[in-house]
């Protein structure tokens, strides 16, 4: 892209590289030179970005993107939100993501493989014509930009993209969203005049407290030192499976500070082999290798095959629709975080899967992953609170739906149980208990099918009522 600028300004753009050292790019323009630059050199520097600029957000983003260095910077970006992200390579999977889960924002490159950005928008006008669609394109002439404000996308972000712009964007539509539930401002302040942790309308406004640079250093400084301190006296062997060489490579980057053996394989039957012939306490396993059906590898490590240490399993992988999540913990996983991912996000993950530096051992609640979202602990906690005056009846209210208790007289219908249960599993993703907000996603499609045996179905295999009630419970522990 920079080298077609150029050339259109019959330029030239050159580049010398050192591995390990850098890079130095020279662009040559045919310019006269001229003494009046004073305006050049009088013009006000640009403040840098910073996290104090971030808006928290709630939402569950969609972006489409073939480029894996894009995918992670903007991945990023918005993780830094609170929101969720799921990432498509490109339209065509896409298309087929959007039919699996309520987005309520899709991001997309324009060129893409199989299918392109523009295609993808169109198509998904037909379906879904009131999701906004975002582009994020590198286009650049005028007839570009003329061809794409007719394709009816919501907003054109062009590449490369700055932090203020992009939010801006952001902000226009998750505010808009229903999914703050609960954990709108105004639902958080009503509740500190009556709950032991106390909090103004700035504690939850005030971006310096929700800001994560000074929380994640801490936070990964004692992930750190806990999980070294782990391995220090159990099996301290790691596995990464993957066939993709630059997760491999930032992963490997990423776990430098653990004192850890690490084993790399890149195909099913490397890794296999090396499952046979060694023992791990973790392996950070993909969901889909090539040659082999979807989820096999972890399926392969969930066996066991006669280890005497059972190695616990961290799905990394770039599927994040409730119905393959789903299929992932069904295959064997024990937690599952969705490419791109950041250092945090996997010592999080890490810390969780071996139980260390937990003051409150959960099954359902991921309590760091809240703090961090929320960039503050006491913070965290209320809206714990929120969340337990907002849905501590659900247990009876859902049993109430399928029939198996009879409270009153008054019906509950099938369009009102559809929005109730789509409130309830927004608001527990929030607070990071996966397996349950999946199973919320499940039984929302059932009643929103009218399929009462569907629903029963679901709650009974999962278990759903008695999960939601254990749920509340460790949060009445995390309260006290």
């Amino acid at each position: 892209l920079s080298k077609q600028i150029i050339q259109q300004l019959q330029g030239d753009i050159k580049v010398t590289s050192t591995y390990g050292k850098g890079s130095e790019f020279t662009v040559m323009l045919p310019i006269t030179v001229t003494a009046k630059l004073n305006w050049l050199y009088k013009l006000p520097e640009l403040p840098s970005p910073g996290r104090d600029d971030v808006p928290k957000l709630q939402g569950l983003v969609l972006y489409a993107e073939d480029n894996p260095q894009n995918q992670q910077l903007i991945a990023e970006l918005i993780s830094r939100t609170g929101c969720r992200v799921t990432i498509a390579n490109d339209g065509s999977e896409a298309l087929n993501l959007v039919s699996q889960a309520d987005f309520d924002i899709v991001l997309t490159d324009i060129r893409m493989p199989i299918m392109d950005g523009v295609e993808f928008n169109r198509q998904l006008k037909r379906v879904k014509p009131n999701l906004p669609v975002v582009a994020i394109t590198a286009e650049y002439t005028a007839g570009d930009l003329s061809e794409l404000e007719q394709e009816a996308f919501a907003d054109i972000l062009f590449k490369p993209v700055s932090n203020h712009k992009f939010y801006a964007v952001l902000l226009k539509y998750l505010e808009k969203s229903d999914n703050h539930g609960i954990f709108s401002p105004e639902n958080i302040n009503e509740l500190s005049s009556s709950s032991s942790v106390s909090a103004t309308d700035n504690d939850f406004n005030d971006e310096h407290n929700l800001s994560e640079n000074s929380f994640s250093e801490v936070e990964m400084d004692n992930r750190v030192t806990a999980l070294n301190h782990y391995f220090q006296t159990h099996v301290s062997r790691l596995l990464i499976v993957d066939d993709d060489e630059f997760v491999i490579d930032i992963t490997k980057t990423m776990l430098l500070p653990l004192s850890v053996s690490i084993d790399i394989a890149s195909t099913y039957d490397a890794g296999r082999s090396l499952v046979e012939n060694n023992q791990y306490s973790i392996a950070l396993l993909d969901a889909k290798l090539p040659g082999t059906p979807d989820f096999e590898m972890i399926r392969e490590v969930a066996t066991g095959n006669g280890q005497s240490v059972k190695t616990k399993i961290l799905c990394i992988s770039g599927v994040s629709t409730p119905s393959e999540i789903e299929q992932i913990y069904r295959a064997g996983a024990d937690l599952h975080i969705t490419k791109p991912f950041t250092a945090d996000s996997l010592f999080e993950a890490l810390a969780t899967l071996l139980k260390v530096n937990n003051d409150i051992e959960c099954e359902y609640l991921a309590f760091d992953t809240l703090v961090r979202r929320s960039g503050d602990k006491a913070l965290a906690i209320k809206k714990l609170i929120a969340f337990k005056k907002k849905y501590q009846d659900a247990p009876t209210i859902i049993a109430q739906f399928i029939g198996l208790e009879k409270i009153g007289s008054e019906k509950i219908d099938f369009t009102e149980f559809e929005i109730y249960v789509h409130k309830l599993g927004s608001s527990i993703g929030f607070l990071a208990a996966d397996e349950l907000m999946v199973t919320a996603r499940a039984i929302e499609v059932a009643v929103k099918n009218k399929n009462i045996d569907k629903v029963k179905a679901i709650i009974d295999e999962k278990h759903f009522i008695s999960a939601l009630k254990k749920l509340l419970n460790e949060i009445h522990n995390y309260h006290n």
